[in-house]
């Protein structure tokens, strides 16, 4: 579970040094004298940035395009995808490089392990609008598909990315060739069909060459199976929304590619072959109509540093002393902002945050991050009240995964399972790409006693996990897993029979 405890952990996992005086980088804030920082919202973006109004509503309306084009380019009919993309873009060059990885034209991550964050430069160059729209196509494309191999969701997220190679705009071309691609035009020039589909992670051992050679495979691959092979191809993708394990799902679409069965992928290959050696790829155009409604409000400069504090270590700055000089830089401007003393619990998990918990939520009672942390504040604490907040958090906020996630698991535990299906059944409609929603289903199935459901939901959320993932994790949810299917295979536990009444005394 990623609460706001947990936020920055894997950011924060050094045990910090004593609070001191330490300023990662030359950083102002509004508060100290620098620009000032404001929140611009539409319907489907959130974007945080000290860049001038203008700019910054262009902006949103460049992630309101580029979102647009990643739906219409995979459907025909655009679903409705819940949630907004969260994005932080910073005016100055140096305020970016403070936070971003070496040679990052832009990235995501995400600070709650389900809603992607975005972080950009202050001006969409071509590198960074290729980087959105890859990225976009990660997160917009599980909704559809439940399982995604990773030669499907590196390929497909390439193929949409050709995309940014020009400016976001009314129209865009789909399937042109991405900028700097060496079209594989001989089967010596590409990974084989087979590693393709077994393939499962980046190898810790990999030098860059293979592995731009098994992404531009992928992306040769997509861009041949959209094509010409397009029935298949929606086939297969139809068996992965139903969490079809993939190779089973390929087996299905493409039983003539079988890789099972001997020199079946050389037919492919052989076609791949002629694909590489054409003079042109198919491509086409698309349509776009977006106006999006921009609001703004300010951005507290304790917020700002809050997020910087998170964000750090992705720029390299990992000196634990430097981290928390942010947090508390931004607890000395506000002392009840949730997002700073959770990033606070985070690093300092002995700390007895509960005072500061009790003061956020009073100061800010609108925001649902200050209930969850009091929440997590007050896990051992009086139930009645560890409830209230969860209750709270899921109130002032009805669409937030994490705190409808926190309050179903907790239901579950305090054997409220009935009470918890609601908030259940809405964190699968917000985040059904996401193992832990599963898990959280599985966890309210068996309290209720549904073993089947439970045991469905648990498989589905390990088969949902990231061919990335952590091993560990992995392990953890299958020994769930397993203890579940030993729960539900013993037989029930037999109430005792009720005593019988005694006989009625007798009158002398």
């Amino acid at each position: 579970m990623r609460s706001p405890r947990s936020l920055v952990a894997a950011a924060c996992a050094a045990l910090l040094l004593p609070a001191v005086a330490l300023p990662a980088t030359s950083f102002k804030c509004s508060a100290k004298g620098g620009p000032e920082w404001r929140v611009y919202e539409s319907e489907h973006i959130v974007l945080r940035t000290d860049l001038p109004p203008a700019r910054a509503e262009e902006m949103v309306r460049e992630l309101e395009l580029a979102r647009a084009a990643v739906l219409q380019a995979m459907f025909s009919r655009p679903p409705v995808i819940p949630g907004q993309v969260h994005a932080i873009a910073f005016a100055s060059d140096s305020g970016f490089w403070d936070v971003a990885p070496d040679h990052a034209a832009a990235y995501v991550t995400s600070i709650d392990g389900f809603s992607p964050l975005v972080v950009l430069p202050g001006t969409l160059q071509a590198g960074t609008r290729a980087t959105l729209i890859h990225e976009l196509t990660h997160h917009l494309s599980s909704f559809p598909l439940l399982r995604k191999p990773m030669w499907l969701n590196e390929g497909f997220a390439m193929y949409l990315e050709a995309m940014g190679s020009v400016a976001l705009g009314a129209r865009m071309t789909v399937g042109s060739i991405p900028e700097r691609m060496p079209v594989p035009k001989k089967r010596s020039e590409r990974t084989l069909v087979k590693d393709l589909l077994a393939w499962k992670r980046i190898e810790p051992g990999w030098v860059s060459t293979t592995v731009r050679r098994y992404y531009v495979s992928s992306w040769f691959l997509v861009h041949y199976l959209v094509n010409k092979q397009t029935p298949g191809f929606y086939e297969l993708l139809r068996r992965l929304g139903r969490a079809e394990d993939p190779l089973v799902a390929w087996k299905g679409a493409f039983p003539q590619w079988n890789p099972d069965v001997p020199d079946a992928l050389d037919d492919l290959e052989s076609k791949l072959d002629t694909y590489g050696r054409g003079e042109s790829f198919a491509y086409h155009e698309i349509e776009l109509k977006v106006s999006p409604k921009v609001t703004s409000r300010p951005l507290p400069s304790s917020e700002v540093h809050a997020y910087r504090a998170i964000l750090l270590p992705h720029g390299g700055e990992r000196r634990p002393e430097a981290i928390r000089a942010e947090v508390d830089e931004a607890l000395a401007e506000d002392p009840g902002d949730p997002l700073a003393i959770a990033v606070l619990a985070s690093l300092d998990p002995k700390r007895d945050v509960l005072p500061m918990c009790r003061a956020s939520v009073k100061a800010h009672p609108d925001d649902w991050r200050a209930w969850s942390a009091l929440g997590d504040a007050l896990a051992r604490g009086p139930r009645d009240e560890f409830l209230a907040a969860r209750r709270k958090a899921v109130e002032v906020a009805p669409s937030e995964p994490v705190a409808l996630r926190e309050l179903a698991r907790d239901l579950a535990a305090a054997g409220l399972a009935k009470e918890a299906a609601a908030p259940t059944l809405a964190l699968l409609k917000i985040a059904p790409w996401a193992p832990e929603t599963h898990e959280t289903m599985a966890q309210v199935a068996m309290s209720l006693g549904l073993c089947a459901d439970a045991l469905r939901a648990q498989q589905r959320a390990i088969d949902t996990l990231s061919d990335r993932s952590d091993p560990v994790a992995r392990a953890e949810k299958e020994k769930v897993l397993t203890g579940y299917q030993e729960r539900c295979a013993a037989p029930p536990v037999q109430a005792p029979p009720p005593a019988a009444p005694a006989p009625p005394a007798r009158a002398d």
